[in-house]
C-alpha cells in the first residue's frame, strides 16, 4: 500500500485515533487490576457479560426452560442471563443444591 494515496491528515486522524484506543485499553486494563474480585464485588449498576459456550441441546434446554417459564408467569420472556443469576444465587444460598453440583462435576471430571 502507498501511503501517498492517502493525504496527510487522514494519516494522522488514524494514527491518532489508534493512540486513543491504545491509551483506553491501558486506562482499562489498570481499572481491572485495582477492581475487587469476589462474587458481591460486581457493581450492581454494571452487568458484567460472561460467554458461556453451551453444547447445542443444553442451548436448547435453556431456550425451552425460558419460553416454558415466560408462559406459566404470564410475561413476555425471559433472559437467558436471568436465569443464570436466579441459579447462582440459589448455588450460594443452599449447601444442598451447591453439593449436589459439586458432586455431579466432580463425577463429570472423573471420566473426562
Amino acid at each position: 500500500m502507498d501511503l501517498g494515496e492517502y493525504p496527510l491528515d487522514h494519516c494522522w486522524d488514524v494514527a491518532v485515533t489508534s493512540a486513543r484506543i491504545d491509551a483506553a485499553r491501558i486506562d482499562a486494563a489498570r481499572i481491572d487490576e485495582n477492581r475487587p474480585t469476589g462474587i458481591n464485588s460486581a457493581s450492581p449498576e454494571r452487568a458484567v457479560q460472561l460467554p458461556i459456550e453451551l453444547a447445542p441441546a443444553m442451548q436448547r434446554l435453556l431456550m425451552n426452560w425460558c419460553r416454558d417459564t415466560a408462559h406459566r408467569l404470564q410475561v413476555r420472556g425471559i433472559a437467558r442471563g436471568d436465569v443464570i443469576e436466579a441459579l447462582l444465587e440459589h448455588l450460594v444460598s443452599d449447601e444442598r443444591a451447591a453439593s449436589a453440583v459439586r458432586e455431579r462435576l466432580a463425577r463429570q471430571l472423573a471420566t473426562s
